[in-house]
């Protein structure tokens, strides 16, 4: 166990000094010293500064998110083959909403320019990724899962065994009785 005798402390005269300038409290810096000292004695290695303590969790973090991006870009390639067209649609930032939208899900040009207008956009989303869904022969829970959690569904619809029925083939949905 530590004493208190071993931390160095200011001096008495330079503390009388001090008192009869004026009234202080103790420093933060020998408040500090005694917390390292007795931090280093409970834990030793973590009382000691290090450059940047929360290095190792941001780097995770990226890693999480690299590999997030690199899971979704992998499944809307594959989405974007199996639709016929070609993969490298899905990494072009625009163009890949303009074919998911007009060549994908068979939409007009006009739900494309609804994905550009702030809130109204987030109810085109959803009907675009709805009818995708419906392309690949999946219900309308799986485009809003495609909307909301594209990095689940995307890859899902990819790798999965969905055919793309979208060349011609309508479901019974769109006929009329």
């Amino acid at each position: 166990m530590i004493g208190l005798s071993q931390i160095k402390t200011p001096r008495v005269s330079d503390m009388r000094a001090r008192r009869s300038n004026s009234i202080e409290k103790p420093s933060s810096a020998i408040c500090l010293t005694v917390y390292s000292k007795l931090a280093s004695r409970v834990a030793p290695g973590y009382a000691r500064a290090s450059p940047n303590p929360y290095r190792r969790p941001h780097m995770m973090i990226v890693v999480v998110y690299l590999l997030l991006i690199v899971l979704i870009i992998a499944g809307m390639w594959k989405v974007f083959e199996k639709a016929g067209q070609p993969g490298w649609a899905a990494i072009v930032p625009f163009y890949n909403a303009f074919v998911l939208t007009t060549k994908i899900a068979q939409k007009e040009i006009l739900w494309f320019v609804l994905l550009f207008i702030p809130l109204v956009n987030i109810v085109a989303a959803i009907i675009v990724s709805i009818e995708v869904a419906k392309k690949f022969g999946k219900g309308a829970g799986f485009g809003v899962g495609l909307a909301l959690l594209g990095f689940i569904f995307y890859p899902i619809l990819g790798f999965g065994d969905a055919q793309y029925e979208g060349r011609g083939a309508h479901s019974l949905d769109d006929e009329k009785w």
